[in-house]
């Protein structure tokens, strides 16, 4: 679950549902900023820079602010299905990009123990006692 492949994919499926899976639904303005947002970030996901993982954060909680404000009454802000819904699927994102975390971003070689041969101890250099 920490592949940013496969939560690349999910971001781009949830901005594919309301786009495609709705027929004859017209959405509004700030659903298809949703959808793009949505697409956006799993675009980006998939190509592993850091800054991905701040696009995705925040795209994944505008979902879940816009099904709460569409649930409590505000206005139409949400995506064409049940803002609870959308609420679920929106923390379900935020999880995924926390588990993700660690992928994002170059990779620092860590030096491991026993690759600098300097610092290997010979049983000729330990004390008598150690040995």
């Amino acid at each position: 679950m920490r592949s940013e492949l496969t939560l690349g994919l999910v971001f781009l499926a949830f901005a594919a549902f309301p786009a495609v899976a709705v027929p004859g639904a017209h959405l509004a303005v700030f659903a298809w900023v949703l959808v793009g947002l949505l697409a956006l970030a799993g675009a980006l996901a998939i190509t592993k820079i850091r800054a991905a993982y701040y696009v995705a954060l925040v795209v994944a909680a505008t979902v879940v602010l816009s099904g709460v404000l569409t649930w409590a009454g505000v206005g139409k802000l949400g995506l064409p299905m049940n803002p609870l819904l959308q609420v679920v699927l929106g923390l379900y994102l935020l999880f995924r990009v926390a588990l993700a975390h660690s992928t994002f971003g170059r990779k620092k070689a860590r030096p491991r123990l026993g690759d600098d041969p300097a610092s290997e101890v010979t049983a000729a250099q330990l004390p008598e006692d150690e040995k």
